[in-house]
């Protein structure tokens, strides 16, 4: 029997579907993938966001936390050059990011992909110069834990990139959401607690941005498929509840039940 958490999306991903159609249609830039590896709210928007914060050369290394299909990877090694380890706690998802970024031949030499448990990461201490983290953290049941292994695995004086949702003053939060079926395996904090949380895991806060008007705009923005023009589905990673989903994704931001940080912490 599987994790729950890994039961989520287990139970959903179509591999063969997407591979199928981006054989017969081969991507020819990393944004035609945005329909099904940028499924954060805000989308590749909300991370190409984020990287403009960054300044990263050729010889950095970065762990992308939660990588997903690996579309934040791909943004990173496509625009700095840098080398990328993407790791996910679902091994289908590193699997299937191995084989989207085989469709990008420049960008293979810079990126792998491991399975892999934030709360023990299987990486050698001081092995990156950045993590990003983009919608992780509400997995986690453990965060102190998993900022633990962050602190350990990051160089003397890296930095930790995060694009986050947090509880907001209202609650609960509607599911199901892209993230967890019920509440029961979301772990949703405030941004009082996380902001407490890094200062103790040992963080310094260089960045701190309330991104929820721009994420609500960006949701308003796409229809409830958020189909990409090149047919790609956020359903065909989701299952056939995402366009419930998505709903309760508005919802949850119109009505202050969900906000959208994004943060840069030093590493002490």
């Amino acid at each position: 029997m599987l994790a729950p958490e890994l039961e989520h999306y287990h139970s959903h991903l179509d591999q063969v579907r997407i591979l199928n159609h981006l054989r017969a249609n081969p991507p020819q830039k990393t944004s035609t993938l945005a329909g099904i590896d940028q499924l954060h709210i805000g989308g590749r928007d909300a991370t190409a966001r984020l990287l403009e914060q960054l300044y990263l050369e050729a010889e950095h290394r970065v762990m992308d936390m939660g990588c997903g299909l690996g579309g934040t990877s791909r943004m990173l090694a496509e625009k700095f050059g840098c080398q990328v380890s993407g790791m996910d706690y679902c091994g289908e998802f590193c699997e299937l990011a191995e084989q989207l970024t085989q469709f990008f031949p420049a960008l293979n030499e810079h990126i792998t992909y491991v399975q892999g448990d934030a709360i023990q990461q299987p990486f050698a201490n001081y092995s990156f110069d950045l993590v990003i983290s983009q919608h992780c953290l509400m997995h986690m049941p453990e965060v102190d834990k998993v900022l633990a292994e962050i602190q350990r695995v990051l160089k003397p004086s890296g930095l930790l990139a995060m694009h986050e949702v947090i509880a907001g003053p209202v609650q609960p939060c509607l599911y199901p959401t892209p993230w967890a079926m019920d509440g029961s395996n979301s772990f949703l904090t405030t941004s009082e607690v996380l902001q407490s949380r890094m200062d103790r895991a040992g963080f310094t806060q260089l960045h701190w941005q309330d991104v929820t008007e721009e994420a609500l705009a960006w949701r308003l923005s796409h229809g409830a498929d958020s189909r990409s023009a090149r047919g790609l589905s956020p359903s065909w990673v989701l299952g056939h509840n995402f366009r419930q989903m998505a709903e309760n994704i508005l919802l949850n931001l119109q009505q202050e039940r969900i906000r959208i940080v994004e943060a840069i912490y030093v590493r002490h």
